[in-house]
């Protein structure tokens, strides 16, 4: 209750966003001939069709909508910290803390993926509804027996999650590793298998889909004509390029919040060591990068979009000298993480989750690098690993008895960084 008080005061003070989207959705919910227009956009346009459904329903219901965005920005923080703890006991803490986190992404992406009614149906919601769904996994995994009504809702919130596309690849990835780590009782969960299908149901949409193939070429030779040139291998590299290159885009408070954790959480010398150095590291890797920014000029390329959208780097620039020196320090700086996450490599089931869940944060950003659709839809493309990190930080922030310290902080700097 608590957290939603919150969100929905948050909410109200930001009020819905609108552009030309939600002008056309508003239309078609108007004419009436709502499934009609839904396969005529399937053939031509996109394979989000239930996402398009639910936006058409909402539209005309702005109020509708600010309730129901209050109650999903609530339910991803609380998802958040279901999954991060198995103590109940320091649950609203470990929620409370995820929210202040919440509040200091960057305006922009806020703008485009939360407070815009269009945005926040296509990627908020997906992404929260994939997370409650892990969390009725988890619950299901602890031994916990799951009615009915619970499987059901999980369903419905995997299928509804598998229509954004980079949800559905990592929701694809996550099963197939815990497939690797639980081994028999992976099939012994009902909840993941239900999941599974619901994946499926995602990939069939979006394979079968001729409006995708459609879309990715109008929008290749409107915005980077290279791709259309480009070869698998080609575009595997650029992808991992802007993942590694856009982590810091993300904003320096993922990074420095997740640094603090990480030197707060662990007792060894060396991870702490680490932990600073990778933070002293993030720190002049954020300056070198917004000084670029100050300056006006990028010698990376000659149209990066540090501010106002996704970095938009076209592909003769991929191979140049600072890029590549750029993706170096990315490199490294993951390196430091990972082993800092491993804890002097001592193996841990726990700490391989959390290793996988940093490397799993870069994937929605590496699959940009397959669609030149990301040069329109701006920041909220990289909301999806804004999730994972969060998630992250929770997990470990969980594992520390300086919890109340960190939320209370992160509260202050997300106080005066919203206002």
């Amino acid at each position: 209750m608590v957290l939603l008080l919150t969100a929905l005061f948050i909410q109200v003070a930001a009020g819905p966003a609108l552009n030309s989207d939600d002008e056309m959705y508003a239309a078609v919910a108007n004419s009436g001939d709502i499934f009609a227009w839904l396969v005529d956009r399937y053939s031509t346009w996109s394979s989000r069709s239930l996402i398009d459904l639910v936006t058409i329903l909402l539209v005309t219901h702005t109020t509708l909508w600010m309730l129901l965005n209050a109650i999903v920005i609530a339910s991803m923080c609380f998802a958040i910290s279901s999954l991060a703890s198995k103590d109940s006991r320091i649950c609203l803490n470990i929620s409370a803390f995820v929210m202040a986190c919440f509040w200091l992404i960057p305006a922009n992406m806020m703008h485009w993926s939360v407070w815009w009614v269009t945005g926040s149906i296509n990627y908020l919601w997906p992404i929260t509804a994939s997370l409650c769904y892990w969390a009725v996994v988890k619950y299901g995994l602890t031994g916990q027996k799951l009615s009915v009504p619970a499987i059901a809702l999980g369903f419905m919130l995997a299928v509804f999650s598998s229509f954004n596309e980079q949800v559905m690849v990592v929701n694809f990835i996550v099963h197939v590793f815990l497939f690797f780590m639980l081994r028999r009782d992976y099939f012994y969960n009902k909840m993941i298998g239900f999941g599974l299908l619901a994946n499926f149901i995602g990939f069939a949409f979006f394979i079968l889909c001729d409006g995708n193939a459609g879309r990715l070429i109008f929008s290749a030779r409107s915005y980077f004509p290279e791709f259309l040139d480009m070869s698998f291998l080609e575009k595997a590299y650029f992808g991992i390029s802007l993942g590694l290159y856009q982590f810091f885009y993300i904003g320096s408070w993922v990074s420095i919040i997740f640094c603090a954790v990480i030197a707060l959480r662990y007792n060894a010398k060396a991870s702490k060591s680490i932990a600073m150095i990778s933070l002293l590291f993030i720190m002049l890797t954020s300056g070198y990068m917004l000084g670029y920014v100050g300056s006006g000029f990028s010698e990376l390329t000659d149209n990066i979009g540090f501010i106002g959208g996704v970095y938009q780097v076209p592909y003769r620039k991929a191979f140049s000298h600072d890029f590549i020196r750029a993706m170096g320090w990315g490199i490294v700086f993951s390196g430091a993480l990972t082993f800092a996450l491993l804890e002097n490599m001592h193996f841990d089931k726990s700490k391989v989750y959390r290793v996988f869940l940093f490397v799993l944060s870069f994937i929605p950003s590496c699959m940009l690098g397959f669609s030149p659709t990301m040069y329109v839809s701006q920041e909220r493309v990289l909301f999806a690993s804004v999730a994972i990190i969060l998630l992250l930080i929770a997990i470990i922030a969980g594992k520390t008895r300086y919890s109340w310290h960190l939320l209370a902080a992160t509260s202050v700097v997300a106080y005066f960084t919203y206002s």
